[in-house]
């Protein structure tokens, strides 16, 4: 069943004004993006719209001011944190009003001592409730703390409206003077989220159909209650006074919804922000964080120094190869030192062509072509040559008429060559020469040959020693007996004297 609730409460608020400042002009889509005090103020002509999953932090003391009426409307996430003595404006500029905060998209957004006037919701549907800030639909949330929101309209909820299960804690807020046209002069709460209102004042609001202060139809949990006043509770980190000590989340880190700076702007760092939730800094969002140095001719790792001892592994290790280094030099690698390559295969068992295989594809030409010899060939095996294939291999030299041993000489150290003919013998006289035939390494018989015999009383020159008849001298007779007397025979032309 839906309640209806309208409670006051009493809070302060101190803002401080602000020096004028170069303005910065914005419109448009806005993705994660720091407003400075430095760009301040920031004058809005147009739409502003924050993406979601971006994030807009605006710095302490930044006026935002609206010279259109026009919405300001996130989808993403706000963090607009000032401080007590420098908060944030968000105001009508040079137009006299402008269309309220528009926060929808699922996110959490947090504000904290910051002024909100002049806004109004009383056009479009839409866009009719929430003068100051329409917080709408599941998962969106929105944290408010130690802000004023003043003479701002809207059909409901003249400072602020929460629907479509959307959920808020308000803490410690002003709500001066707004106007509903329908309910909820200073509050409208149509939602299934938690709502809760704690040490707020909500004075001088209007309504013209009830629920000045606030007005409520909800389903979900909606809460007021005043701290800092009844019993004292234990301090936690939650942007509260817990133990009524007038003072908030002493002893913690930071202040619950407090932003600061985070990050380098060195190189190619960039800054981002830490939010402060419960005590505890958060991630630093939004910015780009040291990196591992590369080789681009950056500082990525925001030293100072870009490409220092930035190196790499070149060339291959397979095999007999050998890897180098390579440096880096203004973004450009350097050649590959130290490196060993891969080489001509040999028949090692080794890869020295680095193609992991080893003596792969190796063969040679073994023998030669020449005397008995044929050309074969050898192919490697496990770092040996195996047979010479289809060759002939040099042979001991026989006395065959052969090159066996393939040097380009036939039957050398032979006495003769295999098939070569020589005369032998004489011819003086009586005598007729032959011939002799090498065979095998060695000579025949003499064939045809008529040698020398012994000399007879022919007139022929039978011993062939270029003399006729010589020496021969026979005795002749019986007897040297008394008359008688041997004598000697002589043999003249042919024949016996």
């Amino acid at each position: 069943m839906p309640k209806m609730l309208a409670v006051i409460a009493t809070a302060t608020l101190v803002c401080l004004p602000t020096a004028a400042r170069p303005s910065t002009t914005v419109t448009g889509l806005t993705p994660t993006a720091t407003w400075t005090l430095a760009g301040s103020p920031y004058r809005v002509t147009g739409t502003v719209t924050v993406p979601a999953g971006d994030t807009l932090t605006i710095e302490p003391g930044v006026d935002v001011l609206f010279d259109t009426d026009v919405p300001f409307v996130i989808h993403g996430r706000l963090a607009a944190i000032g401080t007590q003595s420098d908060s944030i404006r968000f105001e009508a500029g040079t137009a006299p009003e402008w269309g309220g905060l528009r926060i929808s998209g699922g996110d959490t957004s947090r504000i904290r001592f910051a002024r909100i006037s002049g806004g109004n919701a009383e056009g479009s549907v839409s866009g009719s409730i929430g003068g100051g800030a329409g917080i709408s639909g599941a998962g969106t949330r929105i944290e408010i703390s130690d802000a004023t929101i003043e003479s701002c309209s809207a059909s409901s909820g003249g400072a602020i409206a929460i629907t479509d299960g959307a959920s808020a804690s308000i803490t410690r807020c002003s709500m001066l003077g707004n106007v509903a046209r329908t309910g909820g002069g200073a509050v409208y709460v149509r939602s299934t989220g938690a709502v809760a209102l704690t040490g707020c004042t909500i004075r001088d609001n209007l309504a013209h159909r009830g629920g000045g202060g606030i007005m409520a139809f909800s389903d979900g949990e909606v809460s007021v209650e005043c701290t800092g006043e009844g019993p004292p509770a234990e301090e936690v980190c939650d942007a509260l006074d817990n133990d009524c000590d007038n003072a908030v989340d002493e002893g913690c880190a930071c202040l619950h919804g407090e932003v600061r700076a985070c990050g380098s702007d060195v190189g190619a760092c960039q800054p981002g922000a830490q939010l402060c939730e419960a005590g505890e800094w958060g991630a630093c969002e939004g910015g780009v964080s040291q990196a591992p140095e590369v080789c681009d001719g950056e500082d990525n790792d925001c030293d100072g120094q870009a490409d220092e001892d930035v190196s790499r592994p070149c060339g291959d290790d397979t095999g007999t190869c050998e890897r180098g280094v390579q440096r880096c030099t203004d973004g450009v690698w350097d050649e590959c030192v130290g490196a060993v390559g891969p080489a001509e295969d040999g028949c090692d068992a080794l890869d020295n062509d680095c193609d992991g295989q080893t003596d792969e594809g190796l063969a040679r030409s073994c023998s030669v072509d020449l005397g008995e010899c044929r050309q074969g060939v050898e192919t490697c095996r496990d770092g040996d040559w195996g047979p010479c294939v289809g060759g002939v291999l040099p042979a001991p030299e026989e006395c065959n008429g052969r090159d066996d041993d393939c040097d380009g000489n036939v039957d050398e150290d032979c006495p003769c060559v295999g098939g070569v003919s020589r005369p032998c013998g004489g011819d003086e006289g009586e005598c007729v020469a032959g011939i002799q035939t090498c065979i095998g390494g060695g000579w025949t018989e003499c064939l045809g040959v008529v040698l020398p015999a012994e000399e007879t009383c022919n007139g022929a020159d039978d011993d062939c020693d270029g003399e006729t008849d010589e020496g021969l001298d026979p005795a002749c007779g019986d007897s040297d007996v008394a008359a008688c007397r041997i004598g000697m025979s002589r043999c003249l032309d042919g024949g016996w004297g």
